[in-house]
């Protein structure tokens, strides 16, 4: 071929090389070859025109590599504005539409749980697979949203540990139109710990027996007052029971019996029961040794305790009355807690009473004349 011939043919080969680097790669076409002078040798123009033509071919290979180390090169358009860019994905392949990998050994096309966007690593220096991050009040590092029937805005599993594991001020923060959280487990649907308590409920409404919204069976909930209340049927409102509260005097406890009072020990001055001196308060928080003032059990029931079941004994008797055993603070007598006919009678009686203050309870003596009796009260279990 001649060589002015070999020459044109070159500088036609870089020109097309050039415009298709501007085109498909965004590479700038760069200035127009410079003419060859006259005074310039052929085999000169043929060098300068074939490093034009490799330069140029360097070019289109690495911009190609880059291309598709970057991923650029998509099944799919795109499409890029002031605000956003946004790429579409057209394939009709399953699997993994994008995926982000920290090593090699994935394959996108037979992913388990094939998705638009899929981040996968084994890889001890990139551990996790996504991560989401915001410094923007009112805002989240990550979000999930589902509108289909049976779909999930987030999923997590795992088959070695926890599927899902939330830190933070509140670690979950759940709403739902029809349930905030709902969870299923071959095992615990739910299993809770906490520093402070396990779990918490909160509310601000009525007791749940007087609302006008429909329940189902199973159903627990608590109220304004601070009860803690169980649906056993369902309805509307429907049956509820209520399990726990500053008013429910709890579980009982049985205990080895122990004396809470004796008035021939503690009683000011070893004072009788009568009717001239009065109601007489006194705690069974503590428990004595029989016959004496000494303290042997402390406590003998404990703090919070709502109510007693206990043996009330009188002895020593005078006349003829009875005596009422009341919560704290309580002067009534209208109920007879035991009562005697004559003079140095005993006599004893078994009762459950509630305990008011601090673990305490008032006697009252009441009868015709002036009766009166020394009191002794042993306990023999508690509520709480």
């Amino acid at each position: 071929m001649d060589p002015d011939d070999r020459i044109r043919q070159l500088e036609a080969e870089v020109a097309s090389l050039r415009a298709f680097v501007h085109e498909h790669l965004g590479v700038p076409a760069g200035r127009a070859p410079v003419a060859a002078s006259e005074t310039s040798s052929r085999r000169q123009l043929l060098r300068l025109a074939g490093a034009t033509a490799v330069g140029a071919v360097a070019a289109v290979a690495v911009a190609d590599t880059a291309a598709a180390t970057n991923g650029v090169t998509l099944a799919g358009s795109a499409t890029t504005t002031t605000s956003l860019t946004q790429t579409n994905y057209t394939g009709s392949t399953g699997g993994d539409a994008f995926l982000f990998a920290s090593t090699s050994g994935y394959d996108g096309a037979s992913s388990f749980r094939p998705s638009l966007l899929s981040a996968k690593t084994n890889s001890a220096a990139s551990p996790n697979g996504m991560y989401g991050l915001t410094d923007v009040a009112n805002a989240a590092g990550v979000i999930g949203e589902a509108s289909a029937a049976n779909s999930v805005g987030v999923l997590g599993v795992s088959t070695a540990s926890a599927g899902g594991v939330f830190n933070g001020v509140t670690g979950v923060s759940a709403f739902g139109s029809t349930a905030g959280v709902s969870a299923d487990s071959l095992a615990y649907g739910v299993t809770t710990t906490g520093n402070r308590a396990a779990l918490r409920l909160v509310s601000a409404r009525n007791t749940p027996s007087v609302r006008g919204d429909a329940h189902v069976a199973g159903e627990i909930d608590t109220d304004s007052s601070g009860d803690l209340w169980y649906c056993h049927t369902s309805g509307t409102p429907g049956v509820w029971r209520k399990i726990s509260g500053k008013t429910v005097a709890g579980s009982y406890h049985a205990i080895n019996p122990g004396r809470g009072y004796d008035t021939r020990q503690l009683a000011p001055g070893n004072a009788r029961l009568s009717t001239t001196n009065g109601p007489l308060s006194f705690t069974v928080a503590f428990g004595y040794a029989a016959g004496s003032a000494t303290i042997i059990r402390n406590p003998l029931i404990p703090s919070g305790a709502t109510a007693v079941t206990c043996n009330v004994t009188i002895t020593r008797t005078i006349g003829a009355g009875f005596i009422t055993i009341n919560p704290y603070n309580v002067g009534t007598t209208d109920a007879s807690t035991i009562n005697w006919f004559g003079t140095d009678q005993t006599f004893a009686n078994g009762i459950t009473v509630k305990l008011g203050g601090d673990r305490q309870l008032t006697a009252v003596c009441s009868g015709s004349g002036s009766p009166s009796a020394h009191l002794i009260v042993d306990i023999t279990g508690y509520y709480l």
